[in-house]
């Protein structure tokens, strides 16, 4: 059992830990010390001055002595930081370790042996272009990137809970990997998640978009008040959008204004309004191949009416008369 001692200790730590202002660019503090930084008031700040709501500055290339070893602006930094702390750059990689660092930032998976060979072998000035090139046009590129996402927006392959029955919402999850693999831009990315339904003459890539709602949780064990739950299920919507889209841990507001971010408990409850003014529709979602497959039946399907509206007019009220009737026989 635990010391009761402490554990009042720890109470009284976190109720001053929660009251205390954030500190813009720095960490928290606490009176045991286990947190260093200065202490601010909360009202002394605004937080749409935090750094992470200004346009970013474009900063000052600094100048360095070894003006051969830089290759890009961003070297600049990194070894004006190395010269401040009196280091020198490491080694250059070799071209094994290169390649095999590239891959597996780009896609994940090591390169293969054949690869390998191509990119030892390529003696032209442009054999590492080349490579990147590759691997961003390979479609492993959006599944390594897009799983990323895929994590923010809270996909999984089944419901979790007790039951953790399997959803079937991989067309969403190829939807993402599709999207980096088009390098889609990034605001048409959001406004097809969040509204695409919403677009002029949706696509059916437009509704499987919108699969981003549909990964909230998903409780079916016995005993469940409904409303309740689907109310969890819109809050824990609104949080993943929050953390998500906006950056921002908004949950805060569900209770009160936010302490640290600029959102207000009525801004919250005006953007869950537009979530809990719909229902949680269904949508079938059709593979290419499948979509051919639908469209030659249809075309079937049309020939054959028209076939039966010129030899028996009056079959559309005799096949309604037998589905009637096949209704009233079942038990």
């Amino acid at each position: 059992m635990a010391d009761s001692g402490i554990t009042i200790s720890l109470v009284q730590a976190s109720v001053r830990f929660f009251a205390w202002a954030p500190l813009w660019g720095g960490l928290f503090i606490a009176a045991s010390g286990l947190f260093h930084a200065p202490i601010e008031a909360a009202e002394t700040k605004d937080p749409k001055q935090h750094w992470a709501f200004k346009s970013p500055v474009r900063p000052q290339v600094p100048e360095v002595k070894n003006k051969k070893w830089v290759r890009t602006p961003i070297d600049n930094f990194v070894l004006a930081r190395l010269d401040k702390e009196g280091l020198r750059p490491s080694p250059e990689a070799d071209q094994v370790t290169l390649l095999r660092r590239l891959s597996l930032d780009v896609v994940g998976l090591p390169p293969t042996i054949a690869e390998m060979d191509a990119f030892l072998t390529d003696k032209s000035s442009e054999a590492y272009e080349k490579q990147v090139e590759r691997l961003l046009n390979s479609p492993h590129y959006g599944e390594r990137w897009g799983r990323h996402w895929l994590d923010g927006a809270r996909y999984a392959d089944s419901d979790g809970f007790e039951k953790d029955k399997p959803r079937f919402i991989w067309a969403y999850r190829d939807w993402i990997i599709n999207a980096f693999n088009q390098d889609l831009p990034y605001d048409r990315f959001i406004i097809e998640q969040i509204a695409g339904d919403q677009l002029p003459n949706p696509r059916q890539d437009d509704l499987v978009a919108t699969g981003f709602l549909r990964n909230s949780m998903l409780n079916e064990e016995g005993g469940v008040d409904p409303e309740q739950f689907r109310m969890e299920g819109l809050f824990d919507r609104m949080d993943c959008i929050g953390k998500s889209v906006l950056g921002l841990t908004i949950q805060c507001a569900q209770c009160h204004n936010h302490k640290f971010d600029p959102l207000t408990q009525e801004e919250y409850y005006r953007l869950f309004a537009f979530l809990n003014n719909d229902h949680e529709a269904s949508l079938i979602a059709y593979s290419t191949e499948q979509q051919m497959l639908v469209a030659n039946l249809t075309r079937q399907m049309r020939d054959l009416e028209a076939g039966l509206r010129h030899t028996t007019p009056d079959w559309q009220e005799r096949m309604n008369g037998w589905e009637d009737s096949v209704k009233n026989e079942q038990p």
